[in-house]
């Protein structure tokens, strides 16, 4: 080991050269007598320990630790004072002191000194551990990042060997794949171009898990890991494949989906022999881990995207018979609408013209039976329009007119609508609207449509109290909620709203009109 030595004086310096070498401790040394030529050798020399002969340290300032560590080596400083309380040697560890020794115990200083290189060397060796964890858990995430970004099987193979061959210093990458009873290399990462591919390689399972002894089961080994693999005994088919892949060492993992073997991961050296460590194998099949949740999800979602096929081919038939029954109960619809409309208007405009009396009075009776006649005409004309705008939005047809809508002219042009059937019911009509709501943006025909149908819908269900027209605001939308005191809908007919032609109990449609 190589030292640097602080001494004031020659004496003491002997006595530390001595001490080391009566205790059989090899090393040289450079000598520094005072801290400003301490300073110096350690800008320009590497040591393995400092040694630092003092009085007593000032322990508000070590001039000597704070040199140490401005030349970025980790090595141990051990304190040699003439006196020092057991105060004084605590706050000298604090201080970043390894160790410290009295000299009137010169003799404890070898195994001081051994004692911290050791200990350093523990700490240096873990702080390495560590950094080597961190980047493995670094570069092991991108791997999944980047082997979870595809679903494409051949993308996958590919980026499996190719980041196995980025992250080992290896010449060759392969993947291999079973199918029935033979190993095929599928896929492969090399070094250069001058490394010899081993695609389309083929072995019997048996040869290929062990080639010195076929008979040993798959299920007995994990890891295949030979440093001198070209020295091992094999067979003729094996000796063929050494030959041409020019195999040194070989590390192999084995690949399972699901319990399930599908083939392996293997780095081949085929520049000098190689011992792969126990973190590299450790890594190795980390990866491998990796490899197979990546595979199985391209699996899956082939095996999805085939059943969607050839459902999707299954069903077009169908499809086609139904856009085409879509497509008649549309034209039906349209012109049955037509067709009704010419008739009603004449009903609707002869039962008007009737009850305005305008060719001579009518008695009581006359008048009470042309006003139904001109109230079921017109529930007839409602309900024609209803059917003919279902059947438009279920065609895809029905198209919006987007533009900024005053909400309080809307509200208040849905409860005119409706006012006069709301007092023939008894009923009130409330209107709750916060003044800093004033538009938004929609259809505005098709917005008071729906209004207008849940207002009328309240107005039909409530035979006494309120009904009030809510609008609110929440996270930029635009909220409006009818609101009434009439029978409302159970939890276990709420699942039939917005279902064409679903009304409540049979037990109401003798009360309420309507297709629901």
């Amino acid at each position: 080991m190589h030292l640097l030595i602080l001494a004031s004086h020659q004496d003491n310096l002997e006595t530390i050269a001595t001490t080391l070498n009566h205790a059989g401790v090899i090393f040289t040394y450079d000598v520094a007598s005072d801290i400003a030529q301490s300073q110096v050798l350690l800008q320009k020399v590497k040591y393995d320990a400092v040694i630092w002969e003092e009085k007593i340290p000032d322990m508000r300032e070590l001039p000597l630790l704070q040199m140490v560590r401005a030349s970025q080596q980790e090595i141990p400083v051990i304190l040699v004072a003439e006196i020092l309380g057991e105060e004084e040697a605590i706050d000298c560890i604090k201080a970043g002191i390894s160790d410290c020794v009295i000299k009137e115990r010169w003799f404890r200083l070898p195994l001081v000194l051994r004692r911290s290189l050791a200990e350093f060397a523990q700490r240096r060796a873990r702080e390495i551990e560590l950094l080597q964890l961190r980047s493995s858990q670094a570069l092991l995430n991108q791997i999944s990042r980047s082997l979870n970004s595809s679903l494409d099987l051949a993308s996958i193979l590919h980026q499996i060997v190719e980041l196995t061959g980025q992250c080992f210093d290896v010449d060759r990458v392969v993947m291999f794949s079973l199918s029935g009873e033979t190993v095929t290399a599928i896929e492969e990462w090399r070094a250069s171009p001058e490394v010899p591919s081993l695609i389309g390689f083929q072995a019997p399972l048996a040869e290929w898990i062990y080639p010195w002894d076929p008979r040993q089961d798959l299920h007995d080994h994990w890891v295949f890991h030979v440093p001198e693999y070209d020295q091992m005994p094999k067979s003729p088919i094996w000796q063929a494949q050494i030959h041409r892949g020019q195999i040194l060492s070989l590390l192999r993992v084995p690949i399972y989906i699901r319990h399930r073997f599908f083939g392996a991961l293997s780095l081949h050296v085929t520049t000098n022999r190689r011992r792969f460590s126990f973190e590299e194998i450790h890594l190795l099949e980390q990866m491998a881990d990796f490899a197979a949740i990546a595979l199985y999800n391209s699996q899956n979602y082939s095996n999805r995207v085939a059943l969607v096929k050839e459902r999707t081919q299954q069903l077009e038939p169908e499809k086609i018979l139904s856009d085409a029954a879509n497509l008649a109960k549309t034209e039906i619809l349209s012109n049955m609408s037509h067709e009704f409309r010419t008739p009603l208007t004449g009903i609707l405009g002869f039962s008007n013209v009737l009850l305005q009396q305008i060719f001579g009075p009518l008695t009581a009776k006359q008048k009470q039976y042309i006003a139904s006649i001109a109230e079921c005409g017109q529930h007839l004309l409602d309900l024609i329009n209803d059917l003919l705008d279902l059947s438009k939005v279920e065609a895809g047809k029905e198209d919006l007119n987007i533009q900024t809508i005053i909400l309080e002219d809307l509200c208040l042009a849905c409860l005119s609508l409706v006012q006069e059937r709301a007092q023939n019911h008894g009923l009130e009509l409330k209107l709750e609207i916060p003044p800093h709501i004033t538009t938004c943006s929609g259809d505005q025909r098709r917005l008071k449509q729906i209004l207008f149908n849940l207002l009328s819908n309240a107005i039909k269900f409530t035979p006494a109290g309120s009904i009030t027209l809510r609008v609110e605001c929440a996270e930029g939308q635009i909220g409006f909620a009818v609101i009434d005191t009439g029978i409302g809908i159970s939890p276990e007919e709420q699942t039939q709203l917005f279902q064409p032609f679903q009304q409540l109990n049979s037990g109401f449609l003798s009360t309420y009109e309507g297709t629901g």
